[in-house]
């Protein structure tokens, strides 16, 4: 499991597995008729102390500490939902502590937790429409809710709910998806981030999640990548604009990951600024950036790093769209001599055959042609 820690306003806030001394939490959260008003009533004494012993050992149960106090319960249980597997999500905090953000970050904490398992990669909650503060941890943790659905709570109940999903066909669910059936190919991608637009532009449209989400971007090994603070056209501005987009947008993403520096940037609209050294590298207010490549908008599909063309100020990319992707896959099928692929080892660069004329300048690395 995940470290399953964090900290809301300065308060510390874990989870610690469900132990035997906390069937009276359980008895309080589902024994309270005000607790479960949405959720069909209190449950019998009985059923508690049933439901408690299947907790005990059972790793999606978990129990929120703040600052070392029992605070409520969350949790994930496999289910099946309209014929896939699923992870059910449910969580219940106890009165002193609700309004302060506790279900929201131990939910937080659960879906790290449910992620790291072996288990259903789809994450689902179900909370009644007339249940607002549930609604809204699930809007605060990054649900997208599918609609209205009839769900059956307790057993035997039956009634509408609403149906949120943490969507694994996300860009990162794919990618993370696709490195766990091949681990051996690994993962990699880089996000431009557009810290200072207005919605739907800026940081994930989820500003709950932001500071989060880039900390796990960071923490997995993809990079954060530059597309100025507000997607600023360079060509428009000024010198001390250009600078103030670029340090400022780095400026923004260590607030939530300190330290980190941009490596690469992608040109809004594919636009330079009227001084290419103002792109690559400078400083705004104290903030000092450095830009090893920068990506145009489009161009088509860019040269090895060891060929002799290879501007790295200046990186063509095959946008993302039907069209162009359909021509380049396509192109290469039919031309698969001109592909780039590394043959994994650093001090080796493999070519095809007559092709050496191509490499740039090459040090202290072994040139094999590909026959």
């Amino acid at each position: 499991m995940s470290d399953m820690a964090g900290t809301i306003r300065g308060v510390s806030i874990h989870l610690e597995p469900w132990a035997e001394d906390d069937l009276p939490l359980l008895q309080a959260l589902l024994g309270d008729p005000a607790m479960m008003e949405h959720l069909g009533g209190p449950e019998a004494p009985e059923k508690i102390v049933e439901r408690h012993g299947r907790y005990l050992g059972y790793p999606g149960a978990l129990k929120i500490m703040v600052d070392g106090v029992a605070a409520g319960w969350v949790g994930f249980w496999e289910h099946e939902w309209q014929g896939e597997p699923i992870y059910e999500m449910g969580w219940s905090v106890l009165p002193g502590f609700q309004g302060r953000g506790v279900a929201s970050a131990g939910t937080l904490l659960a879906l790290e937790a449910a992620r790291a398992s072996d288990g259903p990669r789809s994450v689902h909650a179900f909370p009644p429409p007339e249940n607002g503060p549930s609604n809204a941890v699930c809007r605060k943790c990054g649900f997208t809710l599918l609609g209205e659905v009839p769900f059956e709570y307790p057993k035997g109940h039956w009634g509408a709910s609403n149906d949120w999903v943490i969507d694994p066909e996300c860009g990162i669910g794919i990618l993370e998806a696709f490195a766990r059936e091949h681990p051996g190919f690994g993962h990699a991608a880089t996000f431009y981030v557009l810290p200072g637009a207005k919605a739907p532009n800026t940081l994930f449209n989820q500003p709950e999640l932001a500071g989060r989400k880039l900390q796990y971007l960071a923490s997995q090994g993809y990079e954060i990548g530059n597309h100025t603070l507000w997607h600023a056209e360079l060509a428009r501005y000024p010198e001390a604009t250009v600078r103030d987009q670029l340090a400022t947008a780095q400026v923004w993403v260590q607030r939530h990951v300190p330290g980190y520096r941009f490596r690469t940037m992608a040109l809004p609209h594919g636009s330079y600024p009227k001084e290419l050294a103002w792109a690559v590298s400078g400083e705004f207010k104290g903030m000092t950036y450095k830009h090893d490549a920068i990506l145009m908008v489009a161009g088509g599909a860019a040269p090895s790093p060891h060929a002799k063309n290879f501007d790295p100020l200046h990186l063509p990319r095959i946008q993302a769209v039907e069209k162009d992707l359909d021509y380049w896959l396509t192109y290469f099928d039919r031309n698969p001599a001109e592909r780039y692929v590394s043959d994994g080892d650093a001090g080796t660069i493999t070519v095809a055959s007559g092709s050496t004329g191509k490499l740039g300048a090459v040090k202290a690395v072994r040139v094999i042609e590909r026959r």
